[in-house]
């Protein structure tokens, strides 16, 4: 797996594992999700706010879901935030187009956020790693 700050990948069960073998976890925020569970965006975003400790609820708001995700103050002094999606086959497979807009979604607005962006529209705001691993 390439070292690239930002991106989205897709893995296999063992490039995973080895990843998760190899990384520090005190510098790192990871969350898993199982993509077997997650069938909708309630789901989704249930799963998204528990892992990230996302200050309210999402459930109703999508502007709020990319505030939070764009935000993240509270993870303190994380310095990378990796999300793995597991059983990616299944993840939201009765809605193609949820399952789109929400991968376009990290991969066009979240993680060049958290690229470049967060340096210039946040005060004191800092750069992080964020990557998306979706296992197949």
């Amino acid at each position: 797996m390439n070292e690239e700050i930002n991106r989205l990948v897709n893995v296999d069960k063992n490039e995973i594992n080895e990843l998760k073998h190899n990384i520090s976890k005190d510098k790192i925020h990871m969350v898993e999700l199982d993509g077997k569970c997650i069938h909708s965006w309630i789901d989704y975003i249930s799963a998204m706010q528990t892992k990230f400790k996302f200050p309210t609820s999402c459930m109703d708001s999508f502007d709020r879901y990319l505030d939070w995700i764009t935000d993240l103050h509270w993870l303190g002094d994380k310095e990378q935030l990796i999300l793995i999606i597991h059983n990616y086959n299944e993840f939201i497979k009765d809605d193609p187009l949820m399952k789109k807009n929400i991968i376009t979604t990290l991969e066009d607005h979240v993680l060049p956020f958290w690229e470049v962006e967060v340096e210039h529209v946040v005060v004191g705001g800092r750069r992080k790693s964020f990557m998306v691993y979706l296992v197949e």
